[in-house]
């Protein structure tokens, strides 16, 4: 009996050993398990982090990028601006010279090509003096006397815009033989009077039977309404010629601010002025 007794309590212990041998190395591995994912866990907000992070500097260098050609843009733009530099004198060719070697107030003497690409070119361009389709020189042209005389065509339409400057001018030469003081004058006014002289004189020039084309440097004065008008010296004749209106041209003898009589048949002078409202030179 007693013998039973032994074999039964060492069975009981033993049995007790090894449950609690078994229990231990389960709990050991849930500590594992629930380690192993803690530092998952932690891993994945790392990766979050650095993900974020990334992605902020990706943003950054985004932002870098499209400052840095924003800034090129500009400095393309700046690059490519007009302001600072001359239209007139980019345009003109055979006379580029002369005119970048003149004054303010002094016109120069061009080409024909030259005075059509001015025209052509400029912005903005108005032309007054006369009409452009009245402005025929191929036929039936007559001249005017030789005396000294101030002339202005009669219009309100062939006038400059309000704010605008007088950059180039032409005319019908009949006979000029290198006389100086031949002017462009301009008035505000009306045809009637308050004519100043536009510039210095132009140029002496050499010419018959015609046309004569001048450019000005520098003018920064802007007419309100611009009538234009001629002063010829003694000896020189320009063209004139019948219109298809009945305006006609006032004339006054002498270098004079104002006129008053007038031709008894419609005729207009053979006479174009090239203004801008925008100014397009140094």
């Amino acid at each position: 009996m007693i013998k039973n007794y032994s074999t039964f309590f060492f069975l009981s212990f033993f049995t007790l050993i090894i449950s609690c041998s078994e229990v231990e190395p389960l709990d050991e591995i849930s500590e594992l398990e629930n380690l192993t994912n803690e530092q998952e866990e932690e891993e994945e907000i790392e990766n979050d982090t650095t993900s974020e992070e990334s992605t902020s500097e990706d943003e950054n260098t985004d932002d870098t990028t499209d400052t840095t050609s924003d800034d090129t843009d500009d400095t393309n733009d700046d690059t490519t601006s007009d302001e600072g530099k001359d239209r007139i004198e980019a345009i003109l060719t055979t006379s580029r010279d002369k005119y970048t070697n003149a004054t303010n107030g002094q016109w120069i003497l061009i080409t024909e090509s030259e005075y059509n690409a001015l025209a052509n070119e400029m912005l903005d361009v108005s032309k007054s003096g006369v009409l452009e389709s009245e402005y025929n020189e191929s036929s039936n042209i007559i001249t005017t006397t030789s005396s000294p005389t101030t002339l202005t065509n009669e219009t309100e339409t062939a006038v400059m815009p309000a704010n605008s400057y007088l950059f180039a001018f032409k005319y019908y030469a009949i006979q000029a033989s290198d006389q100086p003081g031949l002017k462009v004058k301009q008035s505000s006014s009306g045809n009637l009077e308050g004519y100043a002289d536009v510039g210095e004189p132009l140029p002496r020039h050499t010419a018959s039977n015609q046309e004569v084309f001048f450019v000005l440097k520098g003018n920064d004065l802007p007419s309100i309404s611009g009538h234009l008008a001629i002063f010829k010296p003694a000896g020189l004749t320009i063209g004139r010629k019948s219109t298809t209106d009945n305006n006609t041209y006032y004339f006054e003898l002498g270098d004079t601010s104002s006129v008053s009589d007038k031709t008894s048949t419609p005729l207009k002078l053979l006479y174009q002025g090239l203004s801008t409202t925008t100014i397009q030179w140094e």
